[in-house]
């Protein structure tokens, strides 16, 4: 990947230009997972972004395999559970409760 690139006024822009700061730095969207590796073999750059339609994912390439870009794990088929994280993944939790409370009181002056 190229980084950033400012152009001057009437500066001309090079096709590697378009190639490495404009178009390997898009969000690009496609239709399916098989729709992007048809369209981008062989062009694959550590890096790039993409948007999958068909499973509403965004994912990055890190330059050995697409990866989510993070969020909020999915929600469906979670209900009555808590999110938690150990500070790198968040997961869902069963929240755990005791069929047997007991209450302790402390009374006194």
């Amino acid at each position: 990947m190229a980084g950033w690139k400012q152009w001057a006024i009437g500066e001309i822009v090079e096709a590697g230009d378009i190639q490495g700061f404009i178009q390997n730095q898009t969000v690009m969207v496609f239709d399916t997972a098989g729709a992007r590796t048809t369209a981008l073999t062989g062009y694959l750059v550590e890096g790039m972004v993409s948007y999958l339609k068909d499973t509403d994912v965004l994912e990055k390439y890190d330059g050995s395999s697409w990866v989510g870009l993070g969020g909020l794990p999915d929600q469906a088929a979670n209900s009555g559970k808590f999110l938690t994280t150990d500070g790198t993944d968040a997961s869902w939790a069963e929240i755990v409760t005791d069929p047997n409370p007991q209450i302790f009181m402390m009374m006194g002056a």
